[in-house]
């Protein structure tokens, strides 16, 4: 049959994935049209059958590109998830840093508070005994 024979290029070329989009798609479909009208066999209802397998074709590239679309958006979402993740787990990690670093400091400043306070009661007691 004409119409399959010329589909089989355009075919294979949507089961290997290059066409970037379906408008891609639709314009070959155009000039596979075109071509049937300049030069497919004739006949009373050639326009139909045309028609006719170009609407099957086109709703199974639709779905097609339907599903490499619907496959895309679900690898993206779970890229997405697992980049939300890692940050959470990072900011996470950057929480404890800082808690654990936060009590250091105030550990720090405790003891040098306490060693003030003892070095002032020894400077203290050191004038007194003076």
């Amino acid at each position: 049959m004409f119409l399959r024979e010329s589909y089989n290029e355009i075919e294979r070329a949507l089961k290997n994935q290059q066409y970037p989009s379906f408008l891609d798609y639709m314009h070959d479909i155009e000039q596979f049209k075109q071509i049937f009208d300049e030069s497919g066999p004739p006949g009373s209802q050639r326009m139909e059958i045309m028609l006719d397998f170009c609407v099957k074709a086109v709703m199974e590239s639709a779905e097609f590109f339907l599903g490499n679309s619907g496959n895309e958006l679900n690898l993206q979402r779970a890229l997405a998830e697992e980049t939300v993740r890692k940050l959470e787990e990072e900011i996470k990690e950057i929480k404890t840093d800082q808690k654990t670093r936060l009590e250091n400091l105030e550990s720090k400043v405790r003891k040098s508070e306490i060693e003030k306070a003892e070095l002032s009661a020894k400077e203290q007691s050191t004038k007194e005994a003076l």
